[in-house]
């Protein structure tokens, strides 16, 4: 096949895939989304508050003892904090996402319970008429333990079955409402939960403060890093060690398009034959098999010395693979701080536009917050954060990108490989940007060190920092 007939496959195939993976038939639900990731994130929140809390109760004679009034730890409470926190959620308007699931407005009445904001909960009965809700039963539980004071006996078999599913997202605040009915006499098992309760908000609260502190240095080494860069290219020349300089390039678009070509025959095969119980693992054996067509360039030529350096997996010296080993995490960190603050207008900007950003969030969120798929979310890890990563990048800033930069000028390759990485990924639409962002920021690493190494470090660095929020989120 000449150059041509190949360029038309891959754009057939892109607009296939396009169509495919955002199509709404394909993309998960954006209202169950958000309001999982609201109701997964006010949990966190809470939990760590109270096990802030806890401490603060531990160390309350060491606090007075280094002049600490009581006054000034009783403003430090969690009943202060959290009336404070819930207040101001309870000012602003019902969201959609809210208005999609009750989880959220139920977890809130727990915590409001607990700390006894009576007249805040007995404004909820409303509020969840409002929002559709017809669970009376565990309306009932919540009236009669947090309002009226007289949480009538009740089985754990009945409590299961009047816990709303959509608190499966809040498992610590599910906890703590049974710990209170535990506390109040209600229910009659379970002793140890109560404290279990404070422990694990402790050590939430232990994990939230050192997250905190690690994110704190790192951003400020990032900041630091990045400006130092900045100031780098400014003043000179910075050293581009990519060499486009292949004996022929066709062999490489052949190799991405075979790739795109097995990728998708590889979907619609799993899809066909696998049922949900294994298709995690029918995935991971594909994928894998994907590996081969790394080697499709010696079929058209090219030794196998060859093929590693032109993909980038050569090593040329120690001292570049040092380099290249503390570039692909550097580079992460020094994004870290400029790419946050990004998300967070680009949130905004789309909230404004009336569009949810949990449209563009990719279909594999629910499964990760979803608590009964322990084994599937370890398969996911493994994909996401070591064999996606290896793969994506050998393809597309090891085989695309040195196909494009053959033909192309280094700004043109860096943002053509960006885009083409952004419009395959399943987001749809509203990831383009932040997609193609991330994609040019791999693609210059790949032209700035030469190697595929520090492309391979960052990427596996942002799945693998998207994936610690999300088990942070899950409790």
């Amino acid at each position: 096949m000449k150059q041509k007939a190949w360029i038309a496959l891959l754009i057939a195939l892109i607009a296939i895939t396009i169509a495919q993976t955002w199509s709404p038939s394909e993309r998960p639900n954006a209202e169950g989304v958000e309001s999982t990731i609201e109701l997964a994130t006010f949990n966190s929140v809470a939990k760590s508050l109270f096990g802030m809390s806890q401490i603060l109760l531990d160390q309350r004679e060491k606090l007075l003892g280094f002049g600490f009034s009581e006054n000034d730890i009783e403003r430090l409470s969690f009943d202060k904090i959290l009336s404070q926190f819930l207040s101001m959620q309870q000012s602003m308007p019902v969201t959609e996402a809210q208005k999609a699931s009750t989880g959220l407005i139920f977890a809130r009445a727990i915590m409001l319970g607990h700390i006894e904001a009576k007249a805040q909960v007995s404004t909820l009965p409303t509020k969840l008429e409002k929002v559709g809700d017809t669970n009376p039963q565990f309306q009932a539980i919540l009236r009669a333990l947090y309002i009226e004071k007289a949480a009538q006996p009740i089985s754990e078999e009945e409590f299961k079955r009047a816990l709303p599913p959509e608190l499966e997202a809040a498992p610590w605040i599910s906890s703590l409402l049974k710990s209170d009915l535990i506390s109040s006499g209600a229910l009659n098992c379970c002793a140890e939960l109560p404290a279990k309760v404070r422990v694990d908000a402790k050590k939430a609260a232990t994990i939230f403060i050192l997250a905190v502190s690690l994110a704190t240095l790192l951003g400020a080494l990032g900041v630091i890093s990045l400006l130092t860069f900045l100031l780098i290219a400014a003043f000179q020349d910075l050293n581009f060690r990519y060499e486009p300089n292949l004996k022929d390039a066709q062999p490489f678009l052949e190799q991405f398009v075979l790739y795109f070509i097995a990728l998708n025959l590889v979907f619609i095969l799993v899809g066909s034959v696998a049922t949900q119980e294994n298709t995690l693992q029918y995935n991971l054996f594909g994928i894998l098999s994907l590996f081969v067509i790394a080697l499709w360039p010696t079929i058209r030529g090219y030794t196998i010395g060859e093929l590693a350096s032109a993909l980038g997996i050569k090593v040329r010296s120690f001292w570049q693979l040092i380099g290249d080993i503390i570039a692909g995490p550097l580079t992460f960190v020094s994004a870290w701080a400029p790419f946050i603050m990004f998300s967070a207008l680009y949130s905004l900007l789309l909230t404004a536009l009336g569009t949810s950003p949990a449209q563009g969030s990719h279909p594999i969120v629910p499964v990760l917050l979803d608590r009964n798929q322990a084994e599937a979310i370890t398969l996911l890890t493994l994909l996401a954060v070591v064999i996606v990563p290896i793969q994506e990048e050998l393809m597309f800033r090891g085989a695309l990108y040195s196909w494009l930069r053959s033909k192309n000028s280094r700004m043109l390759s860096i943002f053509l490989c960006g885009f083409i990485f952004a419009v395959v990924h399943p987001q749809g639409p509203i990831g383009v940007l932040p997609l193609t962002l991330i994609g040019m920021l791999l693609a210059f690493l790949r032209e700035w060190r030469g190697t595929l190494l520090p492309c391979i470090l960052l990427h596996m660095c942002i799945n693998g920092g998207i994936f610690l929020v999300m088990w942070g989120l899950r409790g």
